[in-house]
């Protein structure tokens, strides 16, 4: 249904370009406006695709992931993975910059326990968010073959965490 709703949607916006050139032609035919209807029924049914894609490729990779780390569903829903000892919430972004498409996983690296000082200091070198009353580093990805880029990316950028945190507490006691 949601596919339909897309279409149509598209049609909808169709429609009045195709009443405007209509009047603008000063033409009778209505060739015009089936142009812009079916211009509408084209883009409508490609943004249908290309979120069915998404939906597809999104339960596949988080499949995966859940199978490669032994991840779990969270109460919210969500994703959830436990890698070099961090919680990792999964989240997934299907983007379409006019070329091609680009899928992204969106692993929110949670930093809840950590001091405040040092999340502000985290602020500064990582993209850090805050959801839930819960503190994030966002780590933008993509899965390669059966989640090997994936992988090494997460572990580097846990790696680059660990060691910025580490940095800072002996710079705290000093």
């Amino acid at each position: 249904m949601r596919y339909i709703k897309v279409i149509l949607v598209w049609i909808a916006i169709s429609i009045p370009f195709g009443f405007f050139f209509k009047n603008i032609l000063e033409t009778n035919q209505n060739g015009v406006f089936a142009v812009f209807m079916s211009i509408g029924l084209l883009i409508g049914s490609v943004k249908a695709f290309l979120i069915y894609f998404a939906s597809i490729s999104k339960s596949s990779i988080f499949t995966d992931a859940k199978e490669i780390f032994n991840g779990k569903i969270n109460l919210n829903g969500e994703t959830e993975l436990i890698i070099k000892g961090r919680k990792i919430i999964l989240d997934y972004k299907l983007e379409n910059n006019g070329r091609g498409v680009a899928e992204f996983i969106i692993a929110k690296v949670d930093l809840t326990n950590i001091d405040t000082g040092i999340k502000t200091k985290l602020k500064q070198k990582f993209d850090i968010i805050e959801l839930n009353g819960r503190t994030y580093a966002v780590v933008y990805c993509s899965w390669g073959y059966k989640g090997e880029k994936f992988k090494e990316r997460i572990e580097m950028k846990l790696q680059q965490i660990d060691d910025f945190i580490k940095e800072k507490m002996f710079a705290n006691t000093i």
